[in-house]
């Protein structure tokens, strides 16, 4: 700041007195005058508003009142629409602001329309219903619609209003606003004031410019209408501080068009207004010069006065010694003093914003040392509990409840909670695991199993499969609150579900007897040990699935045992029969005993073969090659089969085979219910010595019960789960030994599983036994072809035999020679295309060994023969390989697989269902 003398500083305090003085007293004339001039245009204003929406009434009431005249009389029904014409065009001519009346009857249709711009029309049916003003008018009101324009130059407005002739219709006419425009643009206001109407919405109607009303300009964001809006049962107003469309202001007044709901606004703009205002300030101002002259001589005497000044600074400077920083002096004198007064004052700020500044960083500092040793604090707590869990876990592998119990003790201590417990999820119920803070007879509760539905926070946690959090249970709508949860003061509740792969296993549950919400750090922790509970429960299944799987392998490795023992014993008794029988063939001399040396031969051989069967069978069903078709198929024609193979080995044991007659057909597959009846039957027959084996059926509703009845050596009840385990074999208690590997059952059982069945056994020593399982009933359908039939369908067959065994190729050769085939025998696939190739036509049977010479399989050679003849031949796979792995790739190939030996019976019934399948394909 520019320094000055004392004098000129005092000649200049009596000079700015001087000048206030005249200044103030100017102003106060000043403003006397322009609120008197501004009151004066204000009453003008509203003058000319009230008088522009009296016309602007006058004129809508004349309309009404003249649609009405029109309206009131009813001609007769003769010429009523005729009559109706009539009178709205002495309407039209006695109103010229009326271009268009429409008459509408009770159910919106138009009767008649008579205009003096638009074709009049009669009857012709319209639809006006959906017309707003219809709906108004039909309810006994008048309707006013939004204002149109016609031709884009003049503005109209429709009207609706009800018949005076109270017959239900309606009479709509379109009236033109160009007298509102000529009474709006007569309006004047000084130079440059001008009136104009909006409507409800606030969007202009009549403007002196048309432009603006043709573009229905929007003006309900000016203050004067939003104060007229503001205020509807208010008829007129003025508004001081309005603005005109382009910003500038304005001064309006306003006033309301009853009938339409318009408001017609008068404005000048506000420059005019004050321009008396202005004039008057500058005649002050030529006073307040000549004073001030007069002023500047009294300041200079006044320059003596300049102790004051001086003094506050000796009074400052002492207070801020004693330390009082927050003290200013004030020396407002404008010279050397005024400057000294603000280096003092500046420098007291200073000090007192270092001193601020000192004791934010120190309080700062404090906080944020007391925060972390907090965070610091509970990140011990919280990894010293989870240690402790871990702990728990891993001593505890058979059992859970040390860990819940470590959980509920941390949780209730780290989360600040009145009580924790642990639910686990079974059978759709959450009973209580582990517990703390809670009385017995809410545990007791809780162990006798709570639903998991919404009306509980634990079952609403485990059926949203994340935390839920109720502040205040007691008043929580939909939730299910008990004398129980009151007794124990149940407020704020946090259930946390324990999920592993978006399974529930459980929940965790903590409670305050307060309303005070848990935070995210406690809901986070709470999480952690859910997941550290579910590690527990998880240790405990892993380890009984190990004792589980300990188990089994125990039990294989002694059904591993039982088939050696069994193997060893059983495959060679055959065996060594078939070398006794053929070494007593050579020396045979005649026919007779050839004979019966042939048929012991057979006998073995059928025992030999139903042994690898058994073998087989338990092989394919372990590596998952046996699949269920499911069709339907008439039950007698599996039990004539099961007749005609045992009726020979029951009449040699003298004992009777008896099959209760059936007309029912069962939805599953044919073949596997044959091979558990024939392996129930087997077994049956085996172990029966006199009476007989009964097949029986019965109905049980939508399904048929089949059962296997026998007067065998029967079963004791201790043993009953292990006849169905491999290679488990009763001694039938006769002193004789039980023949065969102890695999029957087992197969039935498998096979049974996999119809979706489940084999029941019922039995008394030495009575008997009765094996039984149910089946679904199908519908009857055509009876399949005979095999007979099919079998005469291999007469000129053309087959491809491949096995590099020239014994072997030479026999299956044979064999389907003898049925009639034209056969080719190959040692491998590329002789067989060699040989295929001086032929005209394709292969239609394939029988191929799988182990061929070298690295080559029978799979390669069957899809190079398919590749070659260009089309998929049938075939069959051949060999002695009961791997599962073999079997998986041959029905990934689709090609069906005998085990050596093979039985000619099954190779030709084989062949047999190929071709027929083939000729089905080929026919559809």
């Amino acid at each position: 700041m520019a320094r000055r003398p004392i004098a000129t500083r005092y000649a200049a305090l009596v000079a700015a007195l001087l000048a206030v003085a005249l200044i103030a007293s100017g102003a106060l004339e000043t403003w006397v005058s322009h609120r008197d001039r501004q009151a004066a245009l204000e009453v003008l204003q509203r003058e000319k508003a009230q008088a522009a929406a009296a016309a602007v009434s006058r004129f809508v009431e004349d309309v009404l009142r003249n649609l009405e005249w029109a309206t009131l009389s009813v001609p007769g029904a003769g010429g009523e629409l005729d009559g109706r014409r009539l009178e709205f065009l002495k309407l039209l001519r006695l109103e010229p602001a009326i271009t268009t009346v429409t008459l509408a009857d009770a159910s919106g249709r138009e009767q008649l329309r008579v205009s003096r711009i638009r074709t009049d029309r009669i009857a012709s049916g319209v639809d006006l219903s959906a017309e707003p003003g219809y709906a108004a008018a039909r309810g006994g009101r008048t309707h006013f619609g939004d204002v149109f324009f016609v031709a884009q130059s003049e503005p109209y407005v429709t009207v609706a209003i009800p018949s005076a002739a109270r017959d239900g219709t309606v009479v709509l006419a379109d009236v033109n606003l160009k007298f509102v425009r000529e009474v709006v643009s007569g309006i004047k206001v000084g130079e440059t004031g001008y009136a104009y109407v909006v409507d409800a919405h606030g969007r202009l109607v009549s403007h002196p410019e048309l432009s603006l009303v043709l573009q229905m300009t929007d003006l309900s964001a000016l203050p004067q209408v939003q104060a007229a809006s503001a205020s509807p049962l208010q008829a007129q107003g003025f508004v001081g501080h309005g603005r005109d469309p382009s910003g500038a202001p304005v001064l309006a007044a306003y006033a309301k068009i009853a009938p339409l709901n318009w408001t017609v606004f008068v404005e000048q703009s506000r420059a005019e207004a004050i321009a008396p205002l202005i004039e008057s300030i500058g005649r002050s101002a030529a006073i307040l010069l000549v004073a001030l002259a007069l002023a500047v001589t009294v300041g200079v005497i006044a320059a003596r006065r300049m102790v004051a000044p001086m003094e506050a600074l000796r009074r400052g400077a002492q207070r801020f010694g004693a330390g009082d920083l927050a003290h200013r002096i004030a020396v407002a004198s404008g010279d050397e003093l005024q400057e000294l007064a603000a280096q003092f004052n500046a420098m007291a700020a200073q000090l007192s914003g270092i001193y601020a500044e000192l004791e934010q960083r120190v309080a700062a500092r404090t906080r944020d040392l007391d925060q972390r040793n907090r965070e610091v604090t509970e990140a011990l707590e919280q990894q010293t509990a989870t240690a402790e869990i871990l702990r728990a876990i891993s001593a505890s592998p058979t059992d859970a409840t040390p860990v819940f119990d470590t959980i509920v003790r941390n949780a209730a201590r780290l989360c600040k909670a009145n009580t924790v417990f642990v639910m686990l999820h079974q059978d759709g119920l959450l009973t209580l695991a582990a517990r703390t803070g809670c009385t017995p007879e809410f545990a007791a509760y809780l162990a006798s199993g709570i639903p998991v539905d919404r009306r509980t926070a634990s079952g609403r946690a485990a059926l949203a499969k994340r935390p839920v959090q109720i502040l205040d249970f007691l008043h929580e709508p939909g939730v299910l609150v008990m004398d129980a949860h009151r007794a124990e003061e149940v407020r704020t509740i946090l259930a946390v579900p324990m999920l592993r792969d978006d399974t529930v296993l459980g929940v965790i549950v903590i409670w305050r007897r307060e309303v005070r919400a848990f935070t995210d750090e406690q809901i986070r922790l709470l999480e952690t040990f859910a997941a550290q509970a579910v590690i527990a429960i998880e240790n405990i299944r892993l380890f009984e699935r190990i004792q589980e799987t300990s188990r089994r392998l125990d039990l294989a490795n002694q059904a591993k045992s039982r088939l050696l023992a069994a193997a060893s014993h059983d495959l060679r008794q055959p065996m060594h029969a078939l070398a006794l029988f053929v070494g007593q063939l050579r020396a045979s001399r005649t026919a007779g005993e050839r004979v019966a040396l042939t048929q012991r031969i057979e006998q073995a051989v059928a025992s030999l073969s139903e042994l690898l069967d058994q073998l087989l069978d338990l092989s394919k069903l372990e590596a998952g090659a046996v699949q269920a078709s499911q069709q339907d198929f008439a039950l007698r024609d599996v039990l004539a089969a099961i007749e005609t193979q045992f009726a020979p080995q029951a009449a040699a044991k003298r004992i009777e085979l008896r099959l209760r007659a059936t007309g029912a057909w069962l939805r599953s597959d044919p073949v596997l219910v044959q091979r558990i009846l024939l392996n129930l039957v087997a077994n049956a027959i085996r172990y029966t010595d006199r009476g007989g084996v009964l097949i029986g059926c019965r109905r049980r509703g939508d399904r048929l019960r089949v059962e296997v009845w026998d007067t065998g050596c029967g079963i004791p009840e201790e043993r009953r789960d292990d006849v169905f385990r491999e290679f488990v074999r009763l001694d039938p208690g006769d002193h004789r030994r039980a023949s065969g590997l102890g695999l029957g059952l087992a197969i039935v059982a498998r096979l049974a599983e996999l119809l979706g069945a489940k084999i029941e056994l019922s039995s008394r020593v030495g009575r008997g036994s009765v094996f039984a399982f149910e089946l679904p009933l199908g519908t009857v359908a055509a009876r399949a072809q005979p095999a007979a039939a099919l079998t005469a369908q291999l007469h000129g067959l053309f087959a491809l035999v491949i096995d590099d065994d020239e014994s072997a190729r030479t026999g299956t050769r044979g064999l389907l020679e003898r049925w009639g085939c034209v056969t080719l025998a190959a040692p491998s696939a590329d002789a067989a295309i060699e040989q295929l190739a001086a032929h005209d036509r394709p292969p239609e049977l394939i029988v191929c060994d799988y182990r061929l010479a070298g690295d080559a399989d029978g799979l390669d050679a069957i899809a190079r023969i398919r590749a070659a003849a260009g089309e998929h031949v049938p075939a069959i796979l051949v060999t002695a390989d009961t791997s599962p792995a073999t079997l998986r790739a041959a029905q990934a190939h689709g090609v069906p697989v005998l085990h050596k030996p093979v039985s000619p019976l099954k190779l030709r019934a084989l062949i047999a269902q190929l071709v027929a399948a083939r000729a089905s394909e080929q026919a559809a």
